[in-house]
């Protein structure tokens, strides 16, 4: 495994506070309905579809793959580490209570689609280029399908993509749009190491081995349907 490494992060600043405005991101709601004649409830939260390319370097015979600081996973770690207790985590006096490195997460290139005058394989082909640095066209992209994530809160389509790039391609670092916050590593991970990543080695969070389901699907789909000819 190659990983084009970013420096080490240090974090400095963790506090959680409710949402109390508008987000452009997610938008919770509550929906009341009546299913077999039985009142019913349930909250869900609207966000935005998504593109997911898995992408394969035909010259190093590696899948290449995103690590990146997940906000959402760091603070379910220190949840888990402190008993659950939330209002720990609430207060700016409160030096963060893990390592950056603990909200890491091991991913296949992806983007949200919020971009109305792009097709779905524009907006793949674009966050290959920023997050990977490799310039794909959109129409040689091979559509694998489309799946459904957080199906008992949000529901939101993800489009996967199949992408083939080689070295010659490569014209940036990748690593993300900095304006918008992103800090990307990208890891090259050699097809032949695939089983590390399927039985849970790329990642542990205390004693139980975790991969990131959508990243399990795409590891399994290249197995399956690419492999062989790799």
């Amino acid at each position: 495994m190659s990983s084009d490494s970013a420096p080490k992060q240090l974090l400095t600043k963790f506090v959680v506070s409710p949402l109390t405005g508008p987000s452009p991101y997610i938008k919770p709601y509550c929906v009341d309905f009546v299913l077999d004649g039985v009142n019913r409830k349930w909250h869900c939260m609207r966000n935005h579809d998504a593109v997911v390319i898995i992408v394969y370097n035909t010259d190093r015979k590696a899948l290449v793959l995103v690590r990146q600081f997940r906000p959402a996973t760091y603070l379910q770690r220190c949840l888990e580490t402190n008993g659950g207790k939330l209002e720990s985590l609430m207060s700016v006096e409160t030096a963060p209570p893990l390592p950056a490195e603990a909200g890491d997460v091991l991913e296949a290139c992806a983007g949200i689609v919020d971009k109305p005058d792009k097709s779905l394989a524009e907006i793949a082909a674009e966050e290959v280029l920023e997050e990977c640095g490799y310039r794909v066209e959109p129409d040689k992209l091979e559509l694998v399908g489309c799946c459904r994530s957080g199906v008992g809160v949000s529901s939101a389509k993800q489009t996967i993509y199949y992408a083939e790039v080689s070295d010659s391609v490569q014209v940036s670092e990748g690593g993300g749009n900095a304006a918008e916050g992103e800090r990307i590593e990208v890891v090259h991970w050699p097809v032949d190491q695939i089983d590390q990543l399927l039985l849970g080695s790329g990642g542990t969070s205390g004693s139980c081995n975790e991969i990131y389901i959508g990243l399990q699907f795409c590891l399994l789909w290249f197995k399956v349907n690419k492999m062989q000819s790799s």
